[in-house]
């Protein structure tokens, strides 16, 4: 949080044991990682969680801004990378999604 920026109303934070089991467990320095290298950062996510049909020929292209382009030349399935892909894992027969309306 910036040192200028004030909170509003509580502040709750989460108990020890899911902060145990965080993906990200220090953020303060995955976000100095993203500021570094911004493309670089982005491009080894994508590389890492998502299948690509064709990969990229540059992460951002800034050349035209404020009509940013990320991921230039690359061809995914967004579907196949949501659903799909892991029906090859061992999360194969978990529940994609679970809802609950409002009646519960």
């Amino acid at each position: 949080m910036a040192k200028n920026q004030k909170l509003t109303g509580d502040v709750y934070y989460p108990a020890p044991e899911i902060v145990e089991q965080a993906h990200i467990q220090d953020f303060e320095a995955v976000h100095q990682q993203a500021l570094a290298d911004l493309p670089g950062f982005w491009g080894k996510i994508a590389a890492e969680n998502f299948e690509w049909y064709s990969p990229w020929e540059r992460v951002l292209d800034d050349s035209n801004a404020p009509f940013y382009k990320w991921f230039v030349g690359a061809k995914v399935n967004l579907i196949h990378n949501a659903l799909d892909r892991h029906q090859r894992s061992p999360v194969r027969n978990k529940a994609a999604l679970i809802f609950e309306g409002e009646a519960g």
